[in-house]
């Protein structure tokens, strides 16, 4: 009930920069003033105040890396003023033109799960991953560099430059057993995860 009252004394302008804060935390799982900054045409300091102002509200939604110096989406995170959908995100994001809308599934997105593939694209970093299909059941290791997610209304997949194949590929996410991300574009050490978009 609080949180309903807290929703209705912020003003507009304010439910629409924490809507979008969300949208960030969601599907990024960090984000920094300047993002804010940026969206909003505000000032860094303006941006600083509004993240202080929503962690005041909900401190349970996110907290403060200071290594990372940024502010990190926590588990115990319940959206407020969004409903954490991928549409929400693509709407509100400039990002947003990295996936591509053919039809909008039924089906719901895990988002701890899409993140990786969203952060390498806007970082343009390449993944190691496990990846088989119909036509060659038994996987094989890739290196691939994402530039796009698309759901063509069956199944998503991702636009990626294959380095075993020298060419773009649609890669089908429900094939993909296993990522790993590099910690840089060029080089680092690679950390292992199970993934499954949905």
């Amino acid at each position: 009930m609080s949180h309903i009252l807290d929703k209705l004394q912020n003003s507009s302008k304010d439910q629409k920069r924490f809507s979008f804060l969300e949208s960030v935390l969601i599907w990024e799982g960090t984000i920094v003033p300047q993002t804010l900054a940026d969206q909003f045409e505000i000032h860094k300091k303006q941006a600083e105040i509004l993240i202080h102002e929503y962690m005041e509200l909900y401190p349970e939604n996110l907290a403060y890396n200071g290594s990372q110096l940024v502010y990190e989406i926590q588990q115990s995170f319940i959206p407020q003023f969004t409903d954490g959908q991928l549409e929400s995100y693509i709407q509100q994001t400039p990002f947003g033109e990295s996936v591509t809308q053919l039809a909008m599934p039924s089906r719901n997105l895990k988002p701890n799960l899409v993140r990786p593939l969203l952060l390498a694209i806007r970082q343009q970093k390449r993944l190691k991953i496990q990846y088989a299909s119909v036509s060659s059941p038994e996987f094989s290791e890739r290196i691939i560099q994402p530039h796009n997610i698309v759901f063509d209304g069956l199944r998503w997949h991702v636009r990626a430059y294959c380095e075993k194949n020298q060419g773009f590929r649609f890669c089908v996410k429900s094939y993909s057993s296993r990522i790993r991300e590099r910690d840089s574009r060029w080089g680092g050490s690679f950390r292992s995860r199970r993934r499954s978009l949905a």
